[in-house]
């Protein structure tokens, strides 16, 4: 897998979801295996297992991608629709656990990071490749670091998060910490 390629983000980005949905029993052993089995072998999922597993954000992809006259797995079509369109998305349906945050690297213990996000600060984990350092700045999206990127673009994000209502003062719902807490454990991992 190539961390620069877009399909490999797209997967990174998608994969807390496919964790949420196989906690609710609502994907298939068929294709919950398919995706595992592109993060141990590389090998692409079918579309057909996209579209029904990722149902939220293959669509959106579509519609970030005709925006921005790009292919549907370019990098910064997925970046786009995870940063801006999604987001957007999940913070006017109140769904705070699906929101992809810049997050500065505080500190490394094992596999695990030390994160401050706005409003929280919290242990994440990766399952790439990232070697990160305190200082360094993240996305993450459902418990798991995505990707590194700049102290820029994590601005870019903050603000965009800050202009939807998202800020310190705001309490992060309680069932949203639970469930991110649960995550981790509760999700097969390649």
């Amino acid at each position: 897998m190539n961390s620069g390629d877009g399909f490999d983000l797209f997967m990174r980005f998608a994969d807390g979801c496919r964790c949420y949905l196989q906690a609710k029993g609502v994907i298939s052993g068929e294709d919950n295996k398919a995706i595992l089995d592109y993060f141990k072998t590389g090998k692409k999922p079918e579309e057909r297992v996209l579209k029904r597993v990722y149902y939220v954000a293959y669509p959106g992809l579509l519609k970030t991608k005709g925006r921005l006259g790009k292919r549907m797995f370019d990098a910064d079509v997925v970046r786009e629709f995870y940063a801006f369109d999604h987001n957007r998305m999940k913070v006017e349906q109140g769904n705070y656990v699906c929101i992809a945050f810049p997050a500065g690297v505080l500190e490394k213990k094992g596999g695990d990071y030390l994160l401050e996000l706005s409003p929280v600060k919290g242990r994440f984990w990766t399952d790439s490749d990232l070697d990160l350092k305190p200082g360094d700045w993240v996305i993450v999206h459902r418990i798991n670091i995505v990707e590194k990127i700049s102290e820029d673009y994590a601005k870019k994000v903050s603000d965009h998060l800050k202009k939807l209502g998202m800020n310190k003062e705001m309490k992060f719902p309680e069932k949203a910490i639970e469930y991110l807490k649960d995550l981790r454990g509760g999700c097969e991992h390649a």
